[in-house]
């Protein structure tokens, strides 16, 4: 999807357009928690236990909508249908100028070259930082509230659950709109990582549980707003025709080391010291991590820009 925005959306408007898709994830997070105490209290209806009405009355509606966005969306403003031939003209203009320029940075490398580029490198992994964060937040957030409220009912973790997913969809749609009217994509990212590390930090280290909740909200905060400027910024180091496969490598990585390395971190460590402290200590230092990644990424396109400008 990120791909397909960059078919779409000029540079100016592409991180609120990532921001919009993005929050189906914290929406998500805040509709589920609460409707999931429900369905789990359905637990033996029709003799199914709970956690399968909890797949199923979930998993349906992505299922069949996934089947319609196969047969409704098109490939790009020259065959949509709500456009007039004015409208589709001054887009894909737009969009030509751009796709120059970055063939222009790309210094005419194939696609193999660009994708075993310094930066296209590096932030393929830094994105593993960011998915370690966005993952734990998803995963574990219900059980860290269960200690730190314990004896609370599933329906509560539920509802405590969904405030700060409510609160990271809203800063995310500022952060975006600020990230686009001032062109500037590194620090919005690495400002939002930095929220989310210190976010990691009072969930493990804070006193009372007031603050250790509000932890929670800085890291939900703080990912997605550095989530929706993060793609913005690889768009730009691509060409046309190295985007889909760069993109992919991107999130292969990214979500390989997040998605399993550090679920299976945060848990064995969870065991071991009986605390989510130090899982979740591991998941601010990758998120330091991905803020030095992305600072020589940027670093690195600004000293190519001054190059490019000479020339």
């Amino acid at each position: 999807m990120f791909l397909y925005i960059t078919y779409w959306f000029p540079q100016a408007y592409r991180a609120r357009a990532n921001a919009v898709f993005i929050m189906g994830a914290p929406v998500t997070i805040a509709i589920a928690s609460t409707m999931s105490g429900f369905i789990l209290g359905m637990d033996g209806f029709l003799g199914l236990a709970g956690w399968r009405w909890l797949f199923l009355l979930e998993g349906l509606p992505a299922v069949i909508l996934g089947i319609l966005c196969f047969f409704y969306l098109v490939d790009g403003p020259a065959q949509a249908r709500w456009l007039s031939a004015a409208e589709k003209a001054l887009l894909l203009a737009r969009l030509d100028r751009e796709r120059a320029a970055a063939e222009h940075a790309a210094g005419g490398r194939s696609v193999l070259r660009q994708l075993g580029h310094r930066n296209v490198v590096l932030m393929s992994i830094a994105y593993f930082g960011l998915i370690s964060s966005l993952n734990t937040n998803g995963t574990w957030t219900p059980l860290i509230i269960r200690e730190i409220a314990p004896g609370a009912s599933l329906i509560m973790v539920g509802l405590l659950t969904t405030f700060p997913a409510l609160l990271g969809a809203a800063a995310m749609l500022l952060w975006s709109h600020s990230s686009d009217r001032r062109d500037e994509r590194a620090w919005h990212i690495r400002i939002g990582l930095l929220i989310a590390a210190a976010g990691w930090l009072l969930v493990a280290e804070a006193a009372t549980p007031g603050m250790r909740y509000g932890g929670l909200i800085l890291v939900s905060a703080g990912s997605f707003c550095a989530l929706a400027v993060f793609w913005t910024l690889c768009g730009s180091l691509l060409s046309q025709a190295a985007g889909p496969a760069g993109m992919a490598q991107i999130n292969c990585v990214g979500i390989a080391g997040g998605s399993a390395i550090t679920p299976f971190v945060v848990g064995v460590l969870k065991d071991w010291s009986g605390s989510f402290a130090p899982g979740v200590l591991f998941v601010a230092a990758t998120l330091l991590l991905t803020i030095a990644l992305v600072t020589l990424v940027a670093a690195h396109q600004r000293a190519t820009a001054v190059v490019l400008e000479a020339s």
